[in-house]
């Protein structure tokens, strides 16, 4: 099964942290703390959930909404969108499980908890259709986990902003 990276830090093109309030300049950016993904990866399997959740009544949204580049989301909207990303990977467990007649398990890998680094495309490689589902699965989990653990290590800051480069 080919792994969707999730990167440490500002390394993709979509870039999630917590921020104190929705005014882009006076967010305390502080990179590190978050976390980034690919710019296909975030408009393949992210895309729908950040449209769906979107808080247009922040005053941020409001001045960006058409550039796009960047969208605040309160504490509140993101467990929202985490909680229908769970109801999306419930479903995919199951079209798997029906797909294969086996049940989704992921590995007691530790690597699950750990960031991916940067790697030099070696082409597309040739994955069944269960492997791929399995991999849209562990994203899913994945991105959860590395959400609330960056609220977690944050909980002084209500907003997460999302910045498109």
């Amino acid at each position: 099964m080919s792994r969707i990276p999730i990167y440490e830090g500002y390394e993709g093109s979509y870039f999630f942290f917590v921020v104190m309030h929705d005014r882009a300049k006076g967010s305390m950016m502080d990179k590190t703390c978050g976390f980034s993904v690919g710019q296909d990866d975030g408009r393949m399997y992210l895309e729908k959930f950040f449209l769906r959740f979107q808080d247009k009544s922040l005053r941020m949204n409001k001045v960006h909404a058409k550039a796009g580049i960047q969208v605040f989301y309160s504490q509140k909207a993101w467990m929202g969108l985490l909680g229908e990303i769970h109801y999306e990977t419930v479903f995919l467990k199951n079209c798997l499980k029906n797909l294969t007649g086996k049940s989704y398990k992921r590995s007691d890998d530790p690597g699950f908890y750990a960031f991916d680094g940067r790697k030099k495309s070696t082409g597309v490689e040739d994955t069944s259709f269960a492997d791929g589902l399995a991999s849209v699965i562990e994203f899913y989990e994945r991105f959860t986990y590395f959400s609330k653990r960056m609220i977690g290590k944050n909980p002084e800051k209500p907003f997460i902003m999302v910045k498109k480069d």
